[in-house]
């Protein structure tokens, strides 16, 4: 069985409310984003072209969450739900990884690393630089995230089975 699955982990001690799907992996906090591959691509393509996660956050709401697409506008409601989860935890230093996997090879993986409210650039995959994933696990380790919280836990196969089993604790 493969492995699709949008998680934002921190070493942080963070509240986090009931209502939020998210699990303890030894020092981590694993939340999981009921998110598909394409919503955390574009998220971490928008901010790796900005040095902090507030400005990327300032400059989303002055737009408010409106994109051009195929020359129409379009308001991009799951984007503005994930800053909106973000900012309510008040993290500084976390990650958010979109990881999928099919007998146990790698299909896509997106990331990005954001460290004292830093956005680190050289940690941002996306759909448009995805074919080194070098700077994922190098930025895991320099972030103490170098647990592989995702390997061989059937919770993390996907949002419908973490959200099964978080519902059963």
């Amino acid at each position: 069985m493969g492995q699709a699955i949008a998680t934002i982990v921190t070493k942080e001690q963070i509240n986090i409310p009931e209502s939020i799907i998210h699990f303890n992996e030894k020092d981590l906090t694993v939340i999981i984003l009921d998110l598909y591959p394409n919503d955390v691509s574009w998220f971490v393509k928008l901010a790796s072209t900005f040095v902090t996660f507030p400005d990327f956050v300032n400059d989303l709401k002055q737009k408010d969450f409106m994109f051009d697409f195929e020359d129409e506008q379009y308001r991009d409601n799951e984007l503005e739900a994930l800053i909106d989860l973000i900012e309510s935890l008040e993290m500084k230093s976390w990650a958010i990884e979109w990881y999928s996997e099919w007998a146990d090879l790698i299909e896509e993986n997106h990331f990005m690393a954001v460290i004292n409210n830093l956005i680190i650039q050289e940690s941002c995959i996306h759909r448009d630089n995805d074919e080194d994933y070098v700077p994922i696990n190098k930025y895991k380790w320099k972030m103490a995230l170098n647990t592989n919280y995702h390997t061989n836990r059937s919770r993390y196969l996907s949002y419908d089975i973490a959200k099964q089993e978080y519902n059963q604790r």
